[in-house]
């Protein structure tokens, strides 16, 4: 499936799979996308584009652990978008770091302190009432 919900599912498939075989048994795991959330957490008929993609998620969330899918803002996970923005100037491919990447390692460690960031928007020609 190659549109964005096909890489988000991708992406939470991938980080299940990595969660379960590392043994973890109490994982929450965030996603910037509400639709991937709501997909995960409701019924979904088998007539969906992506549903062999969502039910082999669930088959993970299923098993013998507690795995909570829940929406988190961009913002909430400055790694994450960091690490999003990060992939678009990376070759097509699954990557895995040992260490958080040079252009993110202030934002990782921000973010694992609980230092929340706030992104600038500019605004203009818009106009006042």
């Amino acid at each position: 499936m190659g549109n964005v919900l096909g890489a988000e599912l991708w992406g939470m498939l991938e980080g299940l799979n990595m969660a379960w075989n590392d043994g973890f048994k109490n994982v929450v795991a965030e996603t910037d996308s509400s639709c991937v959330a709501q997909l995960l957490n409701t019924e979904t008929s088998p007539n969906h584009p992506p549903f062999s993609l969502i039910q082999s998620c669930r088959e993970i969330i299923n098993k013998d652990w507690r795995c909570v899918v829940q929406h988190n803002n961009s913002e909430g996970n400055s790694t994450a978008d960091g690490l999003a923005y990060l992939g678009h100037k990376m070759e097509i491919g699954l990557r895995f770091f040992d260490n958080p990447p040079v252009t993110i390692r202030d934002i990782f460690y921000s973010d694992g302190r609980g230092i929340s960031s706030v992104r600038q928007c500019s605004l203009s020609n818009i106009p006042f009432s």
